[in-house]
C-alpha cells in the first residue's frame, strides 16, 4: 500500500525532521501529495491524494490506499486542502518508546541499491 510519502522517507529526512512532521504533519506536505476535497454533483464529497486526472476522469487515492476513479462530469467542485491527510495528534497515541521505534524505522526506508 502507498499512500503517503514514506517510501523512501529515510533518505529524504533525518530524525529531527521525522519527528516534526509525525508532530505536526501539516508543516511540511510533500509535492504530489496534497489532499483534495471533492465535492460530487450527487452531494457526496471524497477526500484523496490526486493520482491521475485526464480531460474525463480524475482518480484519487483514498485512505486505505485504494484508487477510485469518478467521470470528471460527476465533479462539482476540488479544493486542495490547507491541512495533511495524515491526522494531528497521531503520536500522542504512542508510547514514547513507540514513537522512537516509529522513527528508527521510518529512517531505514531508503532506496534500494540496484545490483
Amino acid at each position: 500500500m502507498n499512500f503517503g510519502a514514506l517510501t523512501e522517507i529515510g533518505a529524504k529526512l533525518d530524525k529531527g525532521a521525522l519527528y516534526n512532521a509525525i508532530i505536526f504533519p501539516s508543516s511540511g506536505i510533500n509535492y504530489g501529495y496534497e489532499g483534495f476535497n471533492v465535492a460530487l454533483k450527487d452531494g457526496s464529497t471524497v477526500q484523496g491524494i490526486i493520482e491521475s486526472k485526464t480531460a474525463s476522469e480524475l482518480t484519487l487515492r483514498i485512505m486505505g490506499g485504494t484508487s477510485r476513479s469518478y467521470p470528471l462530469a460527476d465533479v462539482q467542485k476540488m479544493e486542495e486542502m490547507p491541512m495533511s491527510l495524515m491526522t494531528e495528534g497521531l503520536h500522542r497515541g504512542f508510547t514514547e518508546q513507540q514513537l522512537v521505534d516509529l522513527v528508527e524505522y521510518l529512517a531505514t526506508l531508503k532506496p534500494k541499491e540496484s545490483i
